[in-house]
């Protein structure tokens, strides 16, 4: 599998740091117009729409996310990498930051579901679904081309508006992973507990990889925690 690279967090600039605190009564609000295939800028308004727009627009908001941080990154920062301006940012974002952050979970929780936890699901073996899954979660953050952003969210100040959405995600994957384990043959607690064993393998993994700045190290730890598996599982 090819290595991703990862990014590794940038402290804000004096002038940039935030100076007002988070609205906890934000509530996400997603503008994008369904459907429309192209990506053609709206004559009155200069705001690019639909499907395709939006996937790219959440790509280029969650690269900055990751290279500086939910604190780090700024609106004009932002803005630039979708090449938008403010206003337009904003027109899709009324929320600011929180909703691009709501907005980016929620995709990448998507995502991981497509390429991954969908694997644990099926008539294979349980043995067989896992080693699917690890394959799948490896394909996932290459095509994202970094980090898990909910990792990187979990370890901000994101979680201020955001902890409990990041948690009940979380509990979801572990209690999916746990359901396969018991499947397997294993006993509740010893199902929960590998569950959870897992999920430190691959947060913990992408977390060295940036400490050390190997982007392949990611990769050797998928390939002993598919070893360490079909061991235990065999």
């Amino acid at each position: 599998m090819p290595a991703w690279r990862p990014y590794r967090s940038r402290a804000p600039r004096a002038a940039e740091r935030p100076g007002s605190t988070i609205d906890r009564s934000i509530r996400p609000r997603i503008c994008y117009a369904a459907g429309v295939a192209d990506s053609t800028p709206n004559p009155r308004t200069g705001v690019l729409t639909g499907v395709r727009r939006r996937a790219e627009l959440l790509a280029a908001l969650a690269q900055v996310f990751r290279e500086r941080g939910y604190e780090g990154a700024t609106l004009t920062e932002l803005a630039a990498a979708t090449g938008l301006g403010k206003a337009s940012l904003y027109h899709h974002f009324p929320g600011g930051k929180a909703e691009m952050a709501d907005a980016l979970i929620r995709d990448a929780v998507a995502q991981a579901r497509a390429r991954a936890f969908a694997h644990l699901q099926g008539p294979e073996p349980a043995a067989q679904r896992l080693q699917r899954f690890v394959s799948g979660f490896g394909d996932y953050l290459q095509a994202a081309n970094g980090p898990c952003l909910l990792g990187v969210l979990a370890m901000g100040s994101a979680r201020q508006v955001h902890g409990e959405l990041l948690a009940a995600q979380f509990g979801e994957w572990r209690d999916a992973l746990a359901a396969l384990f018991e499947e397997a043959g294993q006993k509740p607690k010893r199902a929960g507990r590998s569950a959870a064993e897992v999920l430190d393998t691959l947060y913990g993994a992408q977390m060295t990889a940036a400490l050390l700045d190997d982007p392949k190290h990611f990769g050797r730890s998928l390939k002993r925690l598919a070893r360490r598996l079909d061991k235990t599982l065999g």
